[in-house]
């Protein structure tokens, strides 16, 4: 009796096997059922026009991968190009950029103050300290003069420091002005000033000395100009420097002469005739 080739079902033989075809086929019948197992006419249908190949059902050999899992491809558009642009990735590409932009950033303050990284050599601190080094330019944080419409003489008295007389804030950082002084906050500052200086006989002044004085600490700021004064002549004197201030500290213009035929201000007619105000001693200040 002969099997067939694939699964060896008994083939009864033509004209044989007389009173054992039944059981014969039956066996075929048996290991029938048993080679397809479960699968449903359903499932069978599926394979109604599939044109894979075994090569290609093969390319799903050893996937374990659950429908959740291949579902997130689902409409996926990226090219195999654009994929490939994650070979080599080794770990959580945001978690990565996120510490790279965390690295390279700092604080807004510290920036500003020029404190950290490389990005501390161009911080607005460095750069105004780079202006500042070069020269002083523009508006002065402060001008205090003074300025009144009917002046009188004010003499000076002879060896030893005349406080100049300040009067007007013309442009107020907020300082305070009182008693000729000026109190400024701590910080580092550029100053220039004036004062004037007259002789007020047919004699002259041998020497005088001007200087811008704070007073808080006992000591001068800036040592201005020295000068002899011829007799009837009024000279005016400048000084101009940096300095710092460790504390709030109140500052004078001061003014040294060795005659006492010397006067800060010394009245005119400009009033009088041109309508305007007189201005003597002035003083600028720049915050650095």
């Amino acid at each position: 009796m002969a099997t067939t080739t694939n699964y060896s079902f008994d083939k009864p033989t033509v004209g044989g096997n007389e009173d054992t075809w039944g059981t014969l086929l039956n066996g075929n019948w048996d290991a029938l059922d048993a080679l397809l197992g479960g699968v449903s006419s359903t499932e069978f249908a599926i394979l109604d026009g599939a044109t894979v190949t075994t090569d290609e059902l093969n390319i799903l050999d050893g996937v374990t991968a659950t429908t959740a899992e291949l579902n997130i491809l689902n409409g996926v558009t990226a090219t195999t190009a654009e994929l490939n642009y994650v070979s080599g990735v080794t770990g959580a590409i945001q978690a990565q950029l996120d510490a790279k932009y965390e690295t390279e950033t700092q604080d807004q303050a510290d920036w500003e103050a020029g404190t950290e990284t490389t990005e501390s050599l161009v911080s607005p601190a460095k750069i105004k300290a780079a202006i500042d080094a070069i020269s002083v330019g523009g508006k002065p944080t402060a001008l205090i003069i003074d300025k009144l419409a009917s002046p009188t003489d004010v003499a000076l008295t002879a060896a030893t420091w005349n406080t100049a007389y300040l009067t007007v804030t013309s442009i107020d950082a907020g300082y305070t002005l009182s008693s000729n002084a000026v109190t400024v906050p701590a910080g580092t500052y550029y100053a220039e000033f004036s004062i004037p200086v007259a002789c007020n006989k047919s004699d002259k002044i041998n020497a005088a000395v001007v200087r811008l004085r704070n007073v808080t600490a006992g000591t001068t700021a800036v040592l201005g100009q020295s000068a002899a004064i011829g007799d009837w002549q009024c000279l005016n004197m400048h000084g101009a420097g940096q300095f710092t201030v460790a504390s709030s500290s109140a500052l004078s213009l001061e003014i040294w002469v060795n005659e006492s035929s010397a006067y800060q201000r010394r009245f005119t007619d400009a009033s009088d005739a041109s309508g305007e105000e007189q201005i003597f001693a002035m003083l600028k200040l720049w915050e650095l």
